[in-house]
Formats: structure tokens, sequence, C-alpha cells
């Protein structure tokens, strides 16, 4: 269930709340933990910017990629374990300084954004920092702090029946091996979530996450 035990030389390879390994080395601007800068040692441009400038609202047909690579990618990033920090109010107002909260990374709002700008929105709550192996307790390994996955490894589908025996049993019927259920336009699906944002037309509980 919290994929331990499929390497039986390495039992703890692939376990759900351990450290993702590194393809390249970390990059913190401080060499621990704090956001990178520009090569220049400025700040690196908002994220909105940056959106609008290669992602213009206009239709481009991608000749390689589908909607499939965002799903994929989708999933890969759910499986970071996500600190429980709002830097944002429902609003949209910056409650918290960034500087001084270090899982406070929050998605800026330029006021001359094209969409947002006029009406007040400073922030959104998107990209709330992963919790680290420092955070839970651990030391941190290469001198950086490291990212944990609240998933297992494996493409397994914990995001739907949990990684562990507790979120697997909440979410069981333990009837016929079934999952929970709920009856929406005579349709079976999974059951009502309440940890999702309130503008969400409908929540799914699933796994570690409500989708």
């Amino acid at each position: 269930m919290d994929g331990s035990c499929n390497n039986k030389l390495n039992p703890t390879w692939g376990m759900s709340f351990t450290r993702f390994n590194r393809l390249i080395p970390a990059n913190y601007d401080d060499g621990y933990y704090a956001p990178r800068r520009a090569r220049s040692g400025k700040t690196l441009p908002l994220a909105r910017v940056l959106s609008r400038i290669l992602n213009p609202d206009k239709k481009i047909i991608d000749k390689k990629y589908t909607a499939l690579v965002m799903q994929w990618s989708q999933r890969g990033f759910l499986k970071c374990f996500p600190a429980e920090t709002n830097c944002c109010s429902e609003k949209g107002k910056l409650v918290r300084d960034p500087a001084k909260y270090p899982l406070c990374y929050p998605v800026l709002v330029p006021q001359d954004d094209p969409d947002y700008g006029k009406s007040g929105i400073e922030c959104f709550n998107l990209f709330v920092r992963s919790n680290t192996d420092v955070d839970s307790g651990c030391t941190a390994r290469g001198g950086v702090q490291n990212q944990l996955t609240g998933t297992t490894h494996y493409l397994d589908m914990s995001l739907v029946y949990g990684s562990t025996d507790k979120e697997a049993a909440s979410l069981r019927e333990f009837k016929r091996g079934r999952l929970l259920t709920d009856i929406r336009g005579n349709q079976e699906w999974p059951p009502h979530g309440d940890t999702c944002d309130k503008k969400a037309e409908v929540c799914y509980r699933t796994g570690k996450y409500s989708l």
C-alpha cells in the first residue's frame, strides 16, 4: 500500500513520504532552500508575466503533444506533499510576506495584469511549496532541503486508492472489494470531498488529495 518492499535489497525505495531523487543538482539561491534568482542576481520574472508571453490567448495546434501530456505532468506535480500554508486570502489578498515565510511562494499578480489587475487580486495560492525532509525532522541530504512525495513513487494509482492503510480504509466499502461511491445523475462517482477550492463545481475525495 505504501510502496515499500518492491525492492528486496532496498525495501524503502519508492515508499510514500520519502525524498524525491534529483536528476540535476539543486539550484537554490542560498544553496539551501531559497528560490533561485536570475544570473544577474535579480528576481525571476513573475509567473503571470511568463504565462501571457509563452501561452498567448490564441488557438495553437501542437503536432506532437496532446492534453495527455498535461494530465501526466499534473499527476507528477500532485505527488508532492504540499505544506498547509495559506499565503493568500480567499479574495486574493497577500496575507503573509513570502520573505518571512519560507513555505509561502504564491503566484503574484502584477498591477497591469489584463485579466486580474483591475479586480484588486494580488495573488493566487496555487503553488504552495512542498514539505521537505527538514520539515519532517530529518537531516538535509546533500546539504540542501529535499522535497517529499505524498504518494508512492510508482504509477500505481495511489492518488485514487491511497498510500496508507488509513487512507485506503477511508475510501473502501468493504464489500466485494469496492470503493465508496456517490450516486449523481444515476451514475457512480468517487465520494464527495471537502478540501477543494470553494469555487470548484465538484470535489472528489480520493487517495491523498481531493480532486
